[in-house]
This record gives structure tokens, sequence and C-alpha cells, in this order.
């Protein structure tokens, strides 16, 4: 997964939401 060097925390806690629920199903 590509994820840019400069993404902020913000969008890296989404990814990271996304990823758990996508897991998760």
């Amino acid at each position: 997964m590509l994820i840019f060097p400069l993404i902020n925390d913000t969008s890296r806690k989404i990814i990271h939401i996304d990823m758990d629920a996508f897991f998760a199903a």
C-alpha cells in the first residue's frame, strides 16, 4: 500500500480505521 511520506496524523488515523474495518469485515 502506497502512503505519501507527508501524510498527516488525521489521514493516517483514517487509513488505520479503514484498514481495521476491512480486516474486521
